[in-house]
């Protein structure tokens, strides 16, 4: 999902509705997921200076940083020291340091040259495996493991989903749809924690009415991320209307997907 700053949506009267990308803004999909295999095994922090570099001064640069987001959760980084911990090295290194006394890089050098030996290190990349462990400094090990169509469809996903983060309660509608996929639907229900109450029956399909905290005592946020990882579950129904009542600047606005 993508954090509220990226998401984008319009309202019309009483209703809002996510806004989803224009065909002209496909482009930027592919272009970030070019960028991060051209950065795998470099450090974290040298793609997110590419992928700022990127947004130059685009008017879409938000939804640059909306692909960015959802790509690199699907990457996978380690750390550039291997079996190496840089907690143990600092200690290690610090402690060396504070043995002998002194400040300025002649000393440091001294104390990188002492460690570096024990680990067959060369002493700057010792100096470099004593924060390797920050987020930065991580590698980029493994690629998103999706296509930019498959990228396209994930953002719009996640503006569909980011309404829901406010959401108060929901009514879902499900007709015409085998037994299977009605039981895994009360399932993801579950699973996500939702509290619902259900009307209909087989034939002619059901009426699910999702409630909880939100509604109750306006805990609208966790509970409304809740029903917004339960969207994913929906989609796979093949038959279904979703209509929610969401809270926007202190308004009570109805959104509906189906």
């Amino acid at each position: 999902m993508l954090p509220s700053e990226l998401l984008f949506s319009y309202q019309r009267g009483s209703q809002v509705y996510p806004r989803f990308l224009r065909r002209e803004q496909h482009v930027w999909a592919e272009r970030v997921l070019a960028l991060i295999r051209e950065h795998q095994h470099r450090r974290r922090g040298e793609l997110q200076a590419a992928l700022r570099a990127l947004e130059g001064d685009s008017p879409d640069y938000r939804i640059v940083r909306g692909f960015a987001h959802l790509a690199l959760n699907a990457a996978e980084f380690t750390l550039a020291t291997g079996e190496l911990e840089p907690e143990a090295l600092r200690r290690e290194v610090f402690t060396l340091a504070a043995q002998r006394g002194g400040y300025g890089e002649t000393q440091a050098r001294e104390v990188l040259e002492a460690v570096a030996p024990r680990y067959r290190l060369e002493a700057e990349t010792l100096r470099e495996a004593l924060y390797a462990d920050l987020p930065e400094n991580h590698l980029v090990t493994a690629l998103p493991d999706f296509n930019p169509e498959q990228l396209v469809d994930r953002y719009n996903l996640a503006q569909a989903q980011g309404l829901l983060y406010s959401a108060l309660y929901l009514r879902l509608t499900a007709h015409r749809n085998v037994p299977g996929e009605y039981r895994r639907l009360f399932r993801h229900l579950k699973f996500h924690g939702l509290m619902y109450a259900v009307e209909g029956h087989l034939d002619d399909g059901y009426q699910i009415y999702v409630d909880g905290p939100a509604s109750l005592f306006r805990q609208t946020r966790r509970y409304g991320l809740q029903m917004a990882l339960f969207l994913p579950a929906l989609l796979r129904v093949s038959r279904w209307q979703l209509e929610a009542v969401v809270q926007r600047d202190d308004r009570e606005m109805r959104y509906r997907l189906d």
